[in-house]
């Protein structure tokens, strides 16, 4: 037999009134089913079944007002298996033993509201990886979640396909169709999000080495592009799809060196990339530009050229007074600006995907151990 019991629900309320009950004597429920909805003086929540089985007693009505700890509701946990046995003599003490070693089940952590945007959508929320406090799971986790398992270009076959193999369709058909001559940042259905990046740390390490910020830049954006292939494609829109490239060529731009484009960076190391930069290269057949501004007045170019799908700005580094482990000093910190067509990247993806590559580059040694 479980109890449900008004829990602490937060903002230091010890007492709610109970408006209405989702369930009747008798009902069975699932796990996390919600059961009755209260009423606090800041907020309105539902409590959810904390195991499945049948509502054998409910101890309150609607209008009371009941304290943290007093019980609410009764669940027999026991009906389930009671009735196989009922049904299935043979199969009695099968169900016994796992009544008495049930499997293990986590009880996820989780708001009332964070539960019912899972509901609405139609997911176990036990599913959900929560990212909060104690593991808790937040509304941004159960979002990532629905993004994650609904978008098919996210999906890699086992084998490592030749470049552009994978598609993918276009995620608005018709938005902004042009020429390859004539596409452009202007003109593509483009949006744009913006990171500060604390580099400080990064630059430390580089220095002895003597290896450019830019180089582990550029391995970093192919790091994380090895998550979000998405931003790595090619937008046909006379076709209406998206291919995804399993190779990534990079069109970098410097304020001192020639605009090239590095071809497989995905092969080569951050020395490699550092080396290659000093070359001649071609300036074409790209996947993704990286430009790097020389100053903060410099107007912003396209990032996207032809049919990419994505592109990255970045800003001068700039020194900047921040509070530090609880000291205020000096960062160095840059912006990094992507700019992504919105035909073949999500919003969502787009926003994770610059928090990776922030992730990447204020630890390098997550960088290094991603290329072991």
């Amino acid at each position: 037999m479980v109890e449900v019991k008004l829990h602490d629900i937060g903002e230091g309320m010890h007492e709610a009134e109970i408006l209405s009950f989702l369930v009747e004597t008798g009902e069975a429920v699932k796990n996390d089913a919600p059961l009755v909805e209260v009423q606090t003086d800041k907020m309105t929540a539902e409590l959810t079944a904390p195991s499945a089985g049948v509502v054998s007693h409910i101890e309150a009505n609607v209008g009371d007002v009941i304290e943290v700890g007093d019980t609410i509701l009764k669940i027999d946990d026991s009906n389930g298996v009671e009735a196989q046995r009922n049904e299935h003599p043979q199969e009695a003490q099968k169900a016994t033993l796992e009544v008495l070693s049930p499997p293990p089940t986590r009880r996820v952590l989780a708001t009332p509201y964070t539960r019912k945007i899972a509901r609405d959508h139609e997911i176990d929320i036990e599913q959900v990886k929560g990212t909060g406090s104690a593991g808790r799971v937040t509304d941004e986790d159960v979002y990532a979640y629905i993004e994650e398992i609904s978008v098919p270009e996210e999906t890699f076959p086992e084998t490592k396909p030749s470049p552009e193999q994978r598609t993918a369709p276009v995620q608005h058909p018709g938005a902004g169709l042009h020429t390859q001559e004539t596409r452009s940042f202007i003109t593509a259905p483009s949006a744009v999000h913006s990171e500060e990046v604390d580099v400080t740390y990064l630059l430390r390490i580089s220095e002895p080495l003597n290896i450019s910020f830019n180089s582990f830049f550029i391995k970093g954006i192919q790091v994380a592009l090895q998550d979000y292939p998405s931003l790595n494609a090619r937008v046909d829109e006379s076709e209406g799809k998206v291919y995804l490239s399993s190779e990534c060529h990079f069109e970098v731009s410097h304020p001192v060196y020639e605009t090239k484009v590095i071809q497989n960076v995905e092969q080569s190391s951050i020395r490699d990339i550092e080396d290659g930069l000093a070359k001649d290269h071609l300036k074409s057949g790209a996947t993704f530009t990286i430009h790097h501004l020389e100053n903060a007045n410099e107007v912003v170019p396209a990032a996207i050229h032809g049919s990419q799908a994505g592109g990255a700005i970045i800003s001068p580094i700039h020194e900047k007074a921040m509070v530090y482990n609880q000291e205020i000093t000096t960062r160095s910190m840059v912006n990094v600006t992507l700019t992504f067509d919105t035909r073949a990247v999500t919003g969502l993806t787009a926003l994770a995907f610059s928090r990776r590559v922030k992730q990447l580059l204020e630890n390098p040694n997550l960088m290094l151990l991603e290329l072991i």
